[in-house]
């Protein structure tokens, strides 16, 4: 797998190589997997388990990393708190020149929906300068506020026009189980 740390994902100069891991909840709607325990949320399909660690063959130093958030760190913000989506994803639709890039979106969050045990829900609305995440973005970190703490991994919007607005969904990585797996890789 290749891994990027650069502002434009196409600079393949600075890719890296590594070994992924996938969370052992991971399960996709998307595929066929037998076996997926139903969503109870029937207008969208979407991964459960979302989240994935990549063990790179040679380290990279940088300035600052991302950090993890204490558990339950979701679920102490409260409605319309300020976070931060990071992505490689198209800015918006139709798709743009821009994908590839790395750009950076503020979002509100969102408190109580049908699937907030396990996702971060995010407001993805231009018009009151908030952005989201659209295709290509999956995988890229929601950060509390301007801050470098991960709270979510970015897996799937619900939009009925398909622009990239509606509601965010990240998967939360602040759950006790989640954080287990990841620092069991540390």
């Amino acid at each position: 797998m290749q891994v990027t740390f650069a502002p434009d994902a196409r600079d393949f100069v600075a890719q890296v190589s590594g070994t992924p891991h996938t969370y052992p909840g991971f399960c996709s709607n998307n595929l066929v997997f037998h076996g997926c325990p139903a969503h109870g949320f029937s207008l969208v399909a979407f991964d459960t388990g979302d989240v994935g660690v990549v063990i790179l063959d040679t380290p990279v130093v940088m300035d600052r990393y991302g950090q993890l958030p204490a558990a339950g760190a979701v679920d102490t913000l409260v409605q319309m708190s300020m976070v931060t989506n990071v992505g490689y994803g198209f800015t918006a639709p139709p798709q743009s020149v821009d994908f590839g890039v790395r750009s950076f979106a503020p979002a509100q969050t969102l408190k109580g929906g049908p699937l907030a045990s396990q996702f971060l829900e995010t407001t993805q609305n231009p018009s009151q300068d908030t952005g989201g995440i659209c295709t290509g973005d999956s995988g890229g970190p929601t950060l509390t506020g301007d801050t470098t703490t991960v709270l979510a991994v970015h897996s799937f919007t619900y939009s009925s026009s398909g622009a990239c607005n509606g509601v965010a969904y990240s998967f939360r990585i602040d759950q006790p189980a989640v954080l287990t797996w990841i620092g069991s890789w540390t």
